[in-house]
């Protein structure tokens, strides 16, 4: 899977979770978003699960927009 159908389908993804925001590939997730440590966590779980991959605890604070999300589903997925 290249970067921008990871990028594609993660935004599919943030939208159906987040129908109330308009989710672009540079929405900031803290500020844009306001997602708090509980919300981050389930997120990680919901991308584990989605693109079949393991993300490790310091991998959360590259998770700032959609493409920073993206590129790093697309490195892990890389190395797998």
């Amino acid at each position: 899977m290249d970067l921008e159908t990871v990028l594609e389908s993660l935004l599919a993804l943030l939208r159906d979770k987040y129908p109330d925001i308009d989710m672009a590939a540079d929405t900031a997730l803290d500020d844009g978003v306001a997602i708090d440590s509980l919300s981050r966590i389930e997120l990680v779980m919901l991308l584990e699960d989605h693109f079949d991959l393991q993300l490790e605890r310091a991998d959360l604070d590259r998770l700032t927009t959609p493409a920073a999300m993206a590129q790093l589903i697309a490195d892990r997925r890389s190395v797998a």
